[in-house]
């Protein structure tokens, strides 16, 4: 028998009341056997075919099709919708808040106000609420999250894309492609293209100077808004004195070839996070490290540093100063931490860079090397430090606090205000699922709870729904409000009390 005609029917059948009302198609194709339909929300549709045959037979084929959002490796993606994205987040990066919320609506956020939200949990001088801990990947994800209902006030069909940059390394690592072990191959890759992620490599002002994020400045605070912001009063962290206007990648620290190509992220380090770690205290303390954290390093690096490297070679062997100059990710700002120095509050527009820099308590005397060493590096004592004579740990003590040096966004706490932060930890997310996936980790729930059942509520206007009552959890979802305020005490009905 052949097919004459199939009569399609697709109807949506959950999250229908955010939509106010649901998704119907109906087609016929005559002697066709499919049709394309695109789903314009999420949720469930019911999908029936009544294929008409020769001879007058008829039969109906059903299935449930699922519509959910997919994130999708940015270089997967079709040139469209990659476009789309990054359109998008240009959106997000040169549109007044209040301008956005009046023509997006109430999910609108913008960069800057991300920026913001990083700085002021990760910037603060006395914790970090991003980083080095357990939270690390939650927040993250959180942040992502909302960076991605904001992209989808704008367009409603995009998701954040993740950044597979363990492909970045490896394909000039492996096999017959291992010909230098030059990190500049890094911003040669499509992603640092001008319509992606724009290249600054080559920049003398450490920026983007051409495409779509070509000249990005960097937000001043708003005082009535306020914000952590440095003390030319840009959203950049305390230690980072960075005057220049424009979005900063140094690619380098403080111009030192201490970077290798074999220092980014690579197949090996996310191989072992999803098979060397048993338990997720392990692996969320892991995940932070080597198997992301240079990718911000390599990216953002450290400027302004004047003839630090070249000064250092004066009374550093060459090893050291390489091993100073990676060190750079931490110590400023766990000096600052720790109260050994300060960084200005305050300095004016007019002010040189070379005067707007770390500040070193010289009243009291030199800070001597274990307390200095003890701060910088959290209980670590490298032997290059160690090995230092009085002499010479008071010239490198004063080339220190002398130095304007600066991170690049993508190494400090401002790091939403570049574009390439973004699909960084959605890659990490996914990683851990995968890791979920493939083995369970030792500290995860050993138990199950016998219902999901409240049947006392049954008969309250607070009746919770059955767990495969998709419509009406959706629904409840909706209308459910979080309080403010405390609980009021049910009045109830009493007997009175017996008279005596």
């Amino acid at each position: 028998m052949a097919v004459e005609a199939v009569d399609w029917t697709v109807a949506q059948t959950t999250n229908i009341a955010e939509h106010k009302g649901a998704q119907r198609v109906r087609t016929s194709h005559v002697g066709g056997r499919g049709m394309v339909f695109t789903p314009l929300h999420l949720g469930n549709y019911d999908v029936s075919a009544l294929v008409n045959l020769t001879g007058g037979v008829r039969t109906t084929v059903s299935r449930t099709l699922v519509s959910r959002y997919v994130r999708r490796s940015i270089r997967a993606m079709s040139g469209a919708n990659r476009d789309k994205f990054f359109a998008a987040a240009h959106v997000l990066a040169t549109t007044d808040y209040s301008v956005g919320l009046a023509l997006y609506g109430d999910d609108f956020n913008t960069i800057t106000n991300f920026t913001k939200i990083h700085l002021n949990n990760a910037g603060t001088r006395n914790t970090d609420h991003l980083h080095d801990g357990l939270g690390f990947l939650t927040q993250h994800a959180a942040m992502t999250m909302a960076f991605e209902r904001s992209l989808r006030s704008v367009d409603a069909a995009i998701s954040v894309p993740y950044w597979d940059f363990t492909y970045d390394a490896e394909s000039f690592l492996t096999g017959s492609n291992f010909t230098t072990n030059d990190p500049a191959l890094l911003w040669t890759l499509d992603v640092w293209g001008e319509d992606w992620f724009g290249n600054a490599s080559g920049s003398k002002y450490h920026t983007i100077e051409t495409g779509r994020w070509a000249w990005q400045k960097v937000a001043v605070v708003d005082h009535e808004d306020p914000a952590i912001h440095n003390a030319y009063g840009l959203l950049r962290a305390p230690w980072n004195t960075n005057k220049s206007p424009f979005l900063t990648r140094a690619h380098s620290m403080c111009a030192h070839e201490t970077f290798s190509l074999t220092d980014w992220p690579s197949c090996e380090e996310h191989y072992t996070l999803a098979f060397a770690y048993a338990s997720w205290y392990e692996w969320g303390w892991a995940v932070q490290y080597s198997p992301h954290g240079a990718v911000h390093k390599m990216v953002g690096g450290y400027v302004n540093c004047g003839d630090l490297v070249e000064r250092a070679k004066g009374f550093l062997p060459p090893s050291a100063v390489g091993q100073f100059a990676e060190s750079l990710v931490e110590i400023p700002k766990n000096l600052w931490r720790s109260y050994l120095v300060e960084y200005p509050d305050y300095c004016s527009e007019d002010t040189p860079q070379d005067q707007c820099h770390v500040q070193c308590d010289y009243s009291a005397g030199k800070i001597g090397k274990d307390e200095w060493t003890a701060a910088a590096y959290e209980g670590d004592n490298p032997q290059w430090i160690r090995n230092l004579s009085h002499k010479e740990w008071n010239d490198f003590y004063e080339l220190y606090c002398d130095t304007p040096m600066a991170p690049g966004e993508q190494l400090e706490s401002a790091s939403p205000a570049d574009i390439s932060f973004w699909p960084i930890h959605p890659t990490l997310e996914r990683l851990l699922i995968y890791t979920r996936l493939v083995h369970k980790f030792s500290d995860a729930l050993d138990y199950v709870y016998d219902n999901f059942e409240w049947s006392h509520c049954d008969d309250t206007p607070f009746a919770f729904p059955k767990l495969d009552d998709a419509q009406s959890i959706s629904e409840t979802a909706k209308s459910v409000q979080p309080r403010t305020h405390k609980p009021r005490a049910r009045k109830l009905a009493r007997k009175p009390a017996a008279q005596p």
